[in-house]
C-alpha cells in the first residue's frame, strides 16, 4: 500500500462483521481492515501495513501504520520510511464511482503531509482470478500487466443454483466468520494409500533428498494450492461468510478460496491450483466439494502427488461454543492412490486482528537453486534471486525457457 491501489487489476471489497477485506487481482494479495477500531502497535512492518477502519457517515476512513519501507509508493519508485501513516477516505460518489482520497504523512521522507486521489468504477463483469506470478513469468509475460486479463467465461455458475437464494438468506446456519489459526501443524499425510505410480514419484523424491538435494514442491516454489491448505494448514485464516459464498483468505500460502453455496460445478470448468468449490450445509456441518484441480500440488513435505483427477470433500463442523472447527478431508485421486482416504485437521479461533504476510519469493538462498530437486519441471523458476555474500548485493538470474 498504496501502490497496490494503482495496479491495473480489479479488486473486490467484502465485509463480514468487524472485518473488511480488499481482495486484489495481482499476485493473490489481500488486506484485512479491522473495523473494531482498536489501536495498533505493529509487531513488524508489513507491505500492506495494519489498517484500522471506522465510519464517518457514508465515508469509510482507514488508517494504516506499520508499512514496510522495502516497498515504494508508485511505479516510479517514490520511497517512504516505516514511519509513514496512510489515511484513506473512501466514499461512493453520486455517479457510482468509488473515491479513495489518501493522505500520506511521513516526516522522514516528505516535508509535509500530501494527498492523492484515486477513482474506481464498478465492473460487474470483472473477476478476481488466481494470479500466479511464477507461471506468468515462465510464459514470457511481465510481472505486472499493463492491462488486466479478461475474466474466464462463466467464472460463477449462478444459473445452476440448486437452492433459491431467498432460502439461503433465511436458513439458520452456523457462522464460520472471523480469524482462525490451525490447532496443530502437520506436514506429513500418513493416511494415504499410494498406488504404484504414486509410490514411484515419492521414492524418487526420497532418493534425491537422501543424496543431499533440497526438494521443491508447488508449495516451496510459490504456487498456491487448495489441497495444501487442507493437508498442511499454516498461520492465519480469515473466513468471510455471506448467503451465497464463503470466502477463505489464507496467510500461508497467500491464497483466496471461494466456496459457492448451493451451486453446481460449471460444465466448462478450467483447471486451476485451487479448483472449483461448491458447498452446502448438512445440519451443523459445511460440506465442500472441490474438483477442477490442475494437478500441480503435493499433499505433504514428502511430495505425495496429485493429478487433475483429484476430488476432495471437506466437512467443517464448528464446536458448540464456536471456538474451534473440526475438519475432515476425504481425498480421492485414482491416478496416484489406490482408494479414497480421510485426514483430520482443525482450526481454533484466533485473537489476531491482522494476518501477517507470507511471500515465498523473498530472500531465497543460493543453495536453494544450486542443489535443488524439483518434483515437477513446472516448478523450476525462470528468475532466481540469489543472495550476495557479505556486503555484496543480491542478484536476479533469469533464463529463457
Amino acid at each position: 500500500m498504496p501502490r497496490m491501489m494503482t495496479m491495473p487489476y480489479p479488486f473486490e471489497i467484502r465485509r463480514d462483521g468487524d472485518f473488511l477485506a480488499f481482495i486484489h487481482g495481482w499476485y493473490r494479495w489481500h488486506r484485512i481492515v479491522d473495523l473494531a477500531g482498536g489501536e495498533v502497535d505493529p509487531l513488524l512492518p508489513l507491505t500492506m501495513g495494519y489498517p484500522v477502519g471506522r465510519w464517518e457517515g457514508a465515508t469509510l476512513v482507514i488508517r494504516t501504520v506499520g508499512l514496510s519501507d522495502v516497498a515504494v509508493l508508485d511505479a516510479s519508485g517514490l520511497p517512504h520510511s516505516d514511519r509513514m501513516v496512510l489515511t484513506e477516505r473512501l466514499r461512493v460518489l453520486p455517479n457510482g464511482r468509488l473515491e479513495d482520497r489518501i493522505t500520506i504523512e511521513d516526516p522522514d521522507t516528505f516535508a509535509q503531509p500530501w494527498e492523492a486521489v484515486l477513482y474506481f468504477r464498478r465492473d460487474p463483469a470483472a473477476r478476481v482470478t488466481d494470479d500466479v506470478c511464477p507461471d506468468r513469468m515462465a510464459a514470457g509475460e511481465p510481472a505486472v500487466r499493463t492491462v488486466a486479463a479478461a475474466p474466464p467465461a462463466r467464472a460463477r455458475n449462478e444459473a445452476t443454483r440448486s437452492t433459491p437464494l431467498a432460502e439461503t438468506k433465511t436458513a439458520a446456519v452456523p457462522r464460520l466468520s472471523g480469524m482462525w489459526e490451525p490447532k496443530t501443524f502437520g506436514f506429513m499425510v500418513s493416511e494415504s494409500k499410494l498406488s504404484g505410480a504414486g509410490k514411484a514419484l515419492v521414492d524418487r523424491g526420497a532418493a534425491a533428498m537422501s543424496g543431499g538435494q533440497i526438494m521443491h514442491t508447488a508449495w516451496t516454489s510459490c504456487r498456491p494450492g487448495a489441497v495444501s491448505t487442507m493437508t498442511m494448514p499454516r498461520e492465519k485464516i480469515m473466513v468471510l461468510q455471506s448467503s451465497d459464498e464463503i470466502t477463505i483468505l489464507y496467510e500461508m500460502p497467500r491464497m483466496v478460496r471461494r466456496v459457492r453455496l448451493n451451486a453446481a460445478h460449471p460444465d466448462n470448468l478450467q483447471p486451476s491450483y485451487v479448483g472449483d468449490s461448491v458447498g452446502h450445509w448438512e445440519g451443523n456441518t459445511l460440506v465442500i466439494d472441490t474438483v477442477g484441480f490442475n494437478g500441480y500440488a503435493e499433499l505433504d513435505a514428502r511430495g505425495q502427488p496429485t493429478s487433475p483427477r483429484l476430488h476432495t470433500e471437506e466437512r467443517l463442523t464448528p464446536s458448540a461454543d464456536g471456538s474451534s472447527i473440526d475438519i475432515e478431508v476425504t481425498i480421492t485421486d485414482p491416478e496416484y492412490y489406490e482408494g479414497p482416504f480421510t485426514i483430520k485437521r482443525g482450526w481454533k479461533s484466533s485473537a489476531a486482528r491482522h494476518p501477517f504476510e507470507y511471500d515465498c519469493m523473498e530472500n531465497p538462498r543460493q543453495e536453494d537453486f544450486e542443489n535443488a530437486y524439483y518434483v515437477r519441471e513446472r516448478y523450476r523458476p525462470t528468475c532466481m534471486r540469489v543472495e550476495g555474500k557479505g556486503m555484496e548485493l543480491s542478484k536476479v538470474v533469469c533464463q529463457r525457457q
